[in-house]
């Protein structure tokens, strides 16, 4: 078997084992999904602060081991201030034109995010390497959010820096 569909609409495993299949669970105080708790909205009577710590660094192991869950969020909200640029700019909210700050929040935001994400996610699993540490995750993010907040308050040359730190810092492995 491949990993394909067989012929009786089942999907198997690439050992002809049925395929495995994520487990969720839906409660009134939030989802299960594959043995993590998910929140939604306020926490259960009796939630104790480890049991929250415990979710929050499960949470953070998935971000480093699916970037994708970090730097997607973060791309899609650079995205969001990127193309709000120009509805501040028509109705008065900014007086300078925004054609440089549009442009590099979309390529060193919302784009570089994305691939950042990607990249990430789907290059250690193809080529059945380790997935990345926490440092390899956070390194670039935070050099990303750093220079798209000096992009947004109009320090270009900062920003590109920063950038080149967020670029640089992706290609050193821990």
């Amino acid at each position: 078997m491949d990993g394909r569909w067989n012929g009786g609409g089942e999907r198997r495993g690439f050992h002809g084992s049925p395929a495995s299949r994520s487990s969720v669970k839906v409660t009134a105080q939030g989802l299960r999904i594959s043995g993590i708790f998910c929140p939604i909205g306020r926490e259960p009577k009796g939630a104790t602060s480890s049991a929250r710590l415990h979710d929050v660094a499960n949470f953070a192991r998935l971000c480093f081991e699916e970037p994708f869950r970090a730097f997607f969020p973060v791309g899609f909200i650079l995205g969001f201030l990127g193309v709000a640029v120009w509805p501040l700019f028509f109705l008065g909210g900014i007086s300078t034109y925004p054609s440089t700050v549009h442009a590099r929040l979309m390529v060193e935001g919302f784009l570089t995010c994305f691939v950042f994400g990607f990249l990430g996610t789907a290059g250690p699993r193809v080529m059945s390497v380790p997935h990345f540490s926490g440092g390899e995750v956070l390194r670039p993010l935070v050099a990303i959010l750093a220079a798209n907040a000096l992009h947004l308050c109009g320090k270009h040359t900062l920003g590109d820096a920063s950038f080149l730190v967020a670029w640089f810092s992706s290609r050193v492995r821990s």
